[in-house]
């Protein structure tokens, strides 16, 4: 039966270990929680896109947001900034923390490898909201013609390409 603490969420399994039978031999790594190698590719790839798209954002934030097809006036550079940083600080510490929880399952015990997939799973759930966010604010911007919808949909389509990484690395812990 599943644990009633709210907790649980952040720290059990998404895919429960299997347990060996008696005289199956040694217990596999993934007892360990080791990500699978699905998860630890995407995690680095979400961790190092948003470290990329913030230091472009924040070194050329005219530019990127051309690229967008927005017309960003040289008042609105201080946003586009600090969007920038938000990305390479979300970026940076998803990218520490899968590495570190990778580290933790090759070489820990299997409580800090437990810890350390707790850590992931919630970095890597405060980035689908983050995202998740994203979609649903280009979807309404656009609906209520704020927004036009090519830049809408570039924008909501690398916000669900970083979805679909958050959830990717989710499935291997």
């Amino acid at each position: 039966m599943a644990s009633t603490d709210p907790k649980s969420i952040l720290t059990r399994p998404l895919l429960a270990p299997t347990t060996p039978s008696a005289g199956a031999g040694p217990t596999p790594s993934r007892d360990h929680h080791a990500p699978s190698p699905l998860s630890s590719t995407s995690v680095a790839l979400l961790g190092a896109g948003r470290v990329l798209v913030g230091a472009a954002t924040l070194v050329a934030p005219i530019a990127v947001a051309n690229l967008f097809f927005i017309d960003l006036p040289p008042s609105a550079i201080l946003i586009g900034r600090l969007l920038g940083v938000r990305e390479m600080a979300i970026g940076g510490l998803t990218f520490v923390t899968g590495r570190r929880f990778a580290a933790s399952a090759r070489n820990g015990t299997p409580e800090e490898a437990r810890v350390g997939a707790g850590y992931l799973r919630m970095v890597l759930w405060a980035n689908i909201i983050n995202d998740a966010d994203d979609i649903a604010i280009c979807l309404v911007s656009a609906l209520a013609g704020g927004l036009n919808w090519n830049t809408a949909l570039l924008f909501g389509a690398g916000a669900a390409a970083f979805v679909g990484l958050g959830e990717l690395g989710l499935l291997g812990l």
